[in-house]
């Protein structure tokens, strides 16, 4: 799998008028969601072109779209800026479900610069090269097997299972992660990375938290 510049985050209960508040450069921005069209058009064949038109219209539907205005301060400071803030940017999500599979419901992203130019494709996977990358084939209970076969310690509490988008690998995966030690001043644990859609194990991490 390529290394890739996507983020993912979780969805969230659509509402007939949605406002966002987007902290940029160290200001804020407001915007509202505008009716479907218009940017919606080279966000939607940004996506098609990775997962193909099929899949696309089988599991994926618009959310939001938020435009937001050049940075102020990227006048007096242009070489702070990245291109999209400089000059504009709308932002629009799409709903990901596969309705056979609870576990996949996902919001995707697309960055459209002011010219119309797709500048980020967050949480979209290249099922047109890979269709490999759309099965999904690896759910809950074989990623906590996986998981211990992996040397994971059953730890202090209930293993947590997340499943995401990572950028890293450009691919949705399941993270594993148990609690070794926690206290009122913080906690730590293991986490297991495993691929959804083939069950490799893409790494076994440390984390940690101070309070």
């Amino acid at each position: 799998m390529k290394k890739g510049v996507c983020s993912y985050r979780r969805r969230l209960p659509r509402l007939g008028f949605v406002t966002t508040l987007l902290l940029v450069g160290g200001y804020v921005v407001k915007a509202a969601e505008p009716e479907p069209g218009g940017v919606y058009v080279p966000a939607q064949s940004a996506i098609v072109a990775r997962v193909g038109d099929g899949f696309f219209r089988s599991y994926m539907t618009t959310l939001s779209a938020n435009t937001y205005p050049p940075a102020e301060h990227c006048v007096e400071h242009p070489n702070s800026c990245s291109e999209s803030v400089r000059k504009g940017y709308s932002l629009v999500t799409f709903r990901f479900r596969i309705p056979e599979l609870a576990f996949v419901d996902e919001v995707i992203e697309c960055v459209v610069d002011s010219d119309g130019k797709i500048s980020r494709v967050s949480g979209v996977p290249d099922c047109v090269r890979d269709p490999r990358e759309c099965t999904f084939s690896y759910d809950a209970t074989v990623a906590r097997t996986i998981a211990r076969n992996a040397g994971l310690e059953p730890g202090e509490k209930p293993w947590a299972l997340s499943f995401h988008w990572h950028s890293g690998f450009e691919s949705y995966v399941w993270d594993v992660s148990n609690t070794l030690h926690e206290s009122k001043y913080g906690g730590g644990g293991r986490s297991v990375l495993i691929d959804a859609n083939d069950g490799r194990v893409l790494g076994v991490y440390g984390w940690d938290w101070i309070s």
